[in-house]
């Protein structure tokens, strides 16, 4: 059963009585006299599906058609579309179809969104149109030839696959390469015509040229300063510039070592030193107070040795009373002693004075000593070693320049060589590697189910003189007893093009994806004779009915022919046109004649 089918057609129009054709889901077989309107319910079926060509001329009256399909579920969905008129109008009540104006200038309502929708595909899927790659949406109307062949296509020499207005069938194609997986052409990248391709492609070769030509000027400038020192070991050179520099930055740092050393001595020192001349200046001031206390011991005895020599006063000198008499205490003897202290304080004074300023003398030689010393030691880091190890360490950064120059020329040769290598390799680029071939795609999966389907059904159908059949990839058509489909005459032509798109369909409904699950066929065996033209057998004609009978679970067939065999159709849906006013329905539009 297919996921949709067409219930019904109908053709309206002011004051005229509407001309209904309805449908099963299985077999529909519409059949009568040539100029009965048959192919008009064809073309019907195409407006409501998106053509821009109108089934017939609004001056018979009719000017609206119609259409219902239904789901499995029985939901339905009408659609409305006036003639001249790109606008479908929706009514639905099946869930993911919404109701609207499908069309026109409404880009959120697009009639082929809702066929696809039908068929389980939502979103935006692309197809490949050419060989370059261009893309362009999937419609519905991408694939609608292959399953809705009307009556001036039925009998096409080229496959059912190719529409009669395109060159080449690459969108077709890919869309039923997309029936069939699933797969979308998102991921393909378009490729430019041949022109535009050469064009860039020289231009890729003229950059790659210049830059080459940059990077040999470069090469030459590197090499040119590694000309002088091509023959030196920079890396032999390096190490023994490094080691040097360790030595000399060891001495650096013996010499600081040293020299802190010498400032610690020279602090202590002159510590010492300082602590000498204050010293000294103690023992000055301790002179001075012995030679006053010595002249004062002298200035009191010599006071004392001269007293006798002065009168007694014996009167007040205020009172003028008689003093009494007293015994006066001499001070010599006791004077004497403190001076013979006080000559041997000195005495000592004077040796410590001098163990003093020995001292000095002897810290002020060392002082000098350690002095010279360390400014040698910093004349030896500044004026020696830190030049040296300044020197080195140039020395050791120019090495390391060429160094660098030299890994640069290294990585300009592997750059050059690789440029080169890939534009040899976009030269000799073969150019059909670059062109999209769809039936490339079409695995021997597919293609032994198509031959099995083709032979089992040309059996059934007891083609004339069947020996061999196959599905040919190379023109996507059959090929009977090793003859091609474009030399068999037009009655056959149409016999196997209806096999060939049953057997799509029946694929498409086993194995797709997605599948439309639609076959509508006008004409399928030309029945009407006109000269010249060859028609199908009668066995032939009876048995393709026959299997479309016993064939009805892969989808909607809608057979419209003028004759039909005498079989059986009680399981088929049949609407005859008897083009007789008194004799059953005499065609499609109600009060159209001929």
């Amino acid at each position: 059963m297919a996921n949709f089918y067409i219930k019904k057609i109908v053709a309206s129009g002011k004051g005229k009585t509407d001309s209904v054709i309805e449908f099963e889901a299985g077999l529909n077989i519409i059949c009568g006299p040539s100029n009965t309107g048959k192919s008009y319910i064809i073309e019907c079926i195409d407006f409501m599906f998106g053509s821009g060509t109108k089934p017939f001329s609004e001056t018979i009256g009719y000017d609206t058609i119609s259409m219902v399909v239904a789901n499995e579920k029985d939901q339905k969905i009408r659609l409305e579309r006036q003639l001249g008129r790109n606008i479908v109008r929706v009514s639905s009540n099946v869930p993911n179809i919404e109701s609207g104006d499908y069309g026109g200038r409404n880009k959120e309502l697009k009639l082929s969104d809702l066929w696809l929708s039908l068929i389980a595909i939502q979103g935006e899927h692309k197809v490949i149109t050419n060989e370059r790659f261009e893309a362009k949406a999937l419609t519905w109307r991408t694939f609608l030839h292959t399953f809705l062949i009307k009556e001036d296509n039925v009998f096409q020499k080229p496959s059912i696959i190719k529409h009669a207005g395109f060159s080449v069938p690459t969108a077709p194609l890919s869309a039923f390469l997309f029936f069939l997986r699933g797969a979308d052409f998102n991921e393909f990248i378009p490729q430019e015509k041949p022109e535009i391709r050469k064009a860039k492609k020289r231009a890729v070769k003229d950059y790659i040229n210049k830059e080459l030509s940059s990077l040999s000027e470069r090469y030459r400038e590197l090499s040119d300063t590694l000309h002088s020192i091509e023959d030196v070991d920079v890396n032999h050179e390096m190490q023994l510039i490094i080691n040097q520099i360790e030595n000399t930055e060891m001495r650096i740092a013996q010499a600081s070592q040293r020299s802190r050393q010498l400032l610690e001595q020279i602090y202590s020192i002159s510590a010492k030193l300082e602590e000498c001349v204050f010293l000294s200046d103690r023992y000055k001031s301790l002179r001075s107070q012995y030679n006053s206390d010595i002249k004062r011991l002298t200035f009191i005895v010599e006071g004392e040795m001269h007293a006798g020599e002065l009168p007694e006063n014996k009167k007040c000198p205020f009172c003028d009373s008689n003093l009494p008499e007293h015994e006066h205490e001499s001070y010599i003897e006791a004077s004497r002693e403190e001076l013979k202290r006080i000559v041997s304080q000195l005495r000592d004074l004077n040796e410590v004075e001098k163990q003093v300023a020995a001292e000095s003398e002897t810290l002020e030689l060392h002082l000098l000593q350690l002095r010279e010393e360390n400014s040698g030691v910093l004349a030896l880091i500044d004026n020696e070693l830190a030049p040296q190890a300044t020197t080195l360490r140039k020395a050791l950064e120019d090495y390391r320049t060429v160094l660098k120059i030299q890994n640069e020329i290294d990585v300009l040769q592997k750059f050059a060589s690789n440029m080169n290598t890939d534009l040899a390799e976009y030269e000799k680029e073969d150019e059909s590697d670059l062109k999209y071939k769809p039936k490339e795609h079409f695995g021997s999966e597919f293609l032994e189910r198509i031959n099995n389907y083709l032979v089992e059904m040309l059996k059934a159908c007891n083609y004339e003189y069947l020996l061999s059949a196959r599905f040919s990839l190379d023109s996507f058509d059959i090929v009977v007893n090793g003859c091609k489909k474009e030399n068999e005459g037009k009655g056959f032509r149409a016999f196997l093009n209806t096999i060939l798109a049953f057997t799509f369909m029946k694929h498409l409904s086993l194995h797709g994806k997605y599948a439309p699950k639609m076959l509508i066929v006008d004409s399928p065996i030309l029945s009407l004779k006109e000269r010249g033209t060859e028609k199908a057998t009668d066995s032939m004609k009876a048995s393709l009915f026959r299997y479309l009978l016993q064939n009805q679970n892969y989808g909607q067939i809608i057979i419209v022919e003028n004759d039909i065999p005498e079989l059986d159709y009680g399981s088929a849906n049949v609407v005859r046109f008897t083009m007789d006013e008194e004799d059953g329905r005499y065609g499609f539009l109600d009060g159209v004649r001929n």
